[in-house]
Order: structure tokens, then C-alpha cells, then sequence
């Protein structure tokens, strides 16, 4: 699995046998967008650290006295994301399996949820401290679910709400923007930590229970592939037969979002029949709903 070729990071000379942290590079950029040359990093990490020293005056320690194994660069495999992921998840969790602490150099940003996998397999607990300057929590992008865009949102599918931490970030989208927002208010508010009676503890329930049906509103729109409901819309006008009489039906279990469809009410459903499909063209639904 290891492969030491090359010059090692400093100071970091120990055996596996004898490491308790052991490094090793995810030589992979297959999802880049905008400037490709990440796997070039950990090789490159690795040269330039040659350039410093292993004692730090400030605290009095030098690397050279800790136990720590540097492994070389994982083979990957170049255009196929999944199977890069499952190398760095095995790598991963033969480390934690040892009792070691695995220290990983990247690599684009998706490289971490192949690591984060292995991890979240041994600590079902396990929080995330997030640097960047964009959220990753797309859906998808350009088509692709696993992408360096995306890799924070298949990692909340994993950890579920109140356990990812970001900082840094400087643009994303507004409906993620609030997501985020409504988030962090459901993971810090607590009715029992402000509320000094019985008025002020069921009206910090009744907030609670706004945010979180605020918090459900926007993740449909987020999550949604479209709008559906009653009314017409120009911006859909593929819209199908099939699923236009739908609502999106959220379920939440667990801190995890579900979005499935859900016949509208039964009240509508007779005008669903293939007659009224013929009497109402879909240009006009929406626009004229029959009294009789």
C-alpha cells in the first residue's frame, strides 16, 4: 500500500511499526474546474519542506522526536473518482485499525471524503472542522455528485446536521447561505438554556419550530429539481404530465432531510382524468380551475 519513493516530509522518519502518526498523499485532481495540478501538491509539500527546520523554538519541540511515518503517495487511479475514494478510505481505516492517526495531503478537496468515510466508520461521532472558501455543499456539478464542489454535501449525508463547522467562506449561493443560517440557530438555540418560566420556555419552543420549518422550506427549494404545485410555470414548460399534480414531501429523520413527491390533495385528484387533461391543455393550467 505504502510507497516510499522520493525524498520523505521532514523530520518524519519513523517506521509504521513504530509511528503513531502516520502521513501519506491522495495524488488526485480528477474534478478540478478551474486550475488542475493538485496531485502535484503532496510531492510538491514534500520538496519544499526540506526547506525548513524540525525545531520550533516556541514550543520547544522538534519533529525529529516524534513518532511519525511518512508513507509516500497513494497510487490512484486518474478519472475515476470512486475508485480513488475507495483507495483513500482503505488506507485510511488500515491506519485508524492500527491505532494510528492518519494525516493526509491532498489532493483536490473530494479527497477528504474518501479519508472521512474510513473515519466516520470508526467514530460515528465524528465533527468537522471545514477551512475553505466556498461551502462544497452543492448537490451536484456539471452533472457530477462527487465533485470537489460537492464534497461537503456527501459528507453532511454522513454526519447529518450541527456537526460540520466552516470558516473562511466568502461566496456561495443565498439559498445554501440560508440553509446555513437556519442551521446553526437549530444547533445553538435551546429552550432550556434561555427560557426562565413556563411563557418564555414555550415561546422559545414555538421559534424552535419556526427555524425548523423555515429551515425544511429551504432546503425543498434548494433540493428540489423543480417547483411543483398548482400553478403554471413559464420557466418549466417541459413540465410532465405525469408528476405535475406533485408536492415535495420532506421528511426528516436523524438531523437527515428526505425529499420525495406526494399527491397534491384529494380534493384535486379528480382532475387529474384523462378528460380534464384533454379539456385543459397545460399552456392553460393554472390559469383556469373549473367550478364544477
Amino acid at each position: 500500500m505504502w510507497n516510499k519513493v522520493g525524498p520523505g516530509f521532514l523530520g518524519c522518519g519513523a517506521e509504521y511499526r513504530d509511528a503513531r502518526i502516520m502521513l501519506f498523499g491522495a495524488p488526485f485532481d480528477g474534478t478540478a474546474s478551474f486550475r488542475p495540478g493538485a496531485r502535484f501538491a503532496s510531492a510538491a509539500m514534500r520538496q519544499d519542506s526540506i526547506g525548513l527546520e524540525t525545531y520550533s523554538p516556541y514550543q520547544d519541540r522538534d519533529l525529529c522526536d516524534l513518532p511519525i511515518f511518512d508513507g509516500g503517495d497513494l497510487d490512484l487511479p486518474f478519472g475515476n473518482a470512486e475508485r480513488a475514494l475507495e483507495l483513500i478510505e482503505q488506507a485510511t481505516d488500515s491506519i485508524l485499525q492500527d491505532g494510528g492517526i492518519p494525516c493526509m495531503i491532498g489532493g483536490e478537496h473530494l479527497v477528504t471524503l474518501g479519508a472521512l468515510r474510513a473515519a466516520h466508520a470508526k467514530y460515528p461521532g465524528l465533527h468537522l472542522i471545514h477551512l475553505d472558501a466556498h461551502t462544497d455543499l452543492r448537490d451536484d456539478y456539471l452533472g457530477e455528485t462527487l465533485s470537489h464542489a460537492t464534497v461537503m454535501r456527501r459528507v453532511w449525508e454522513l454526519l447529518g446536521d450541527g456537526k460540520i463547522f466552516q470558516f473562511g467562506v466568502r461566496s456561495g449561493e443565498r439559498l445554501k447561505a440560508a440553509l446555513t443560517t437556519l442551521e446553526f440557530l437549530e444547533g445553538h438555540v435551546s429552550p432550556r438554556m434561555y427560557a426562565r418560566d413556563a411563557h418564555e420556555l414555550a415561546a422559545a419552543h414555538m421559534f424552535r419550530n419556526r427555524v425548523l420549518g423555515a429551515k425544511m422550506m429551504v432546503a425543498s427549494a434548494l433540493f428540489r429539481e423543480e417547483s411543483r404545485g398548482l400553478q403554471y410555470r413559464e420557466d418549466f414548460p417541459s413540465r410532465d404530465d405525469e408528476n405535475w399534480h406533485c408536492h415535495v414531501k420532506i421528511t426528516r429523520d436523524n438531523g437527515k432531510f428526505t425529499m420525495s413527491k406526494m399527491p397534491i390533495d384529494d380534493w384535486w385528484a379528480e382532475y387529474k382524468s384523462k378528460s380534464y387533461l384533454e379539456k385543459y391543455p397545460k399552456r392553460f393550467r393554472g390559469e383556469t380551475i373549473p367550478k364544477d
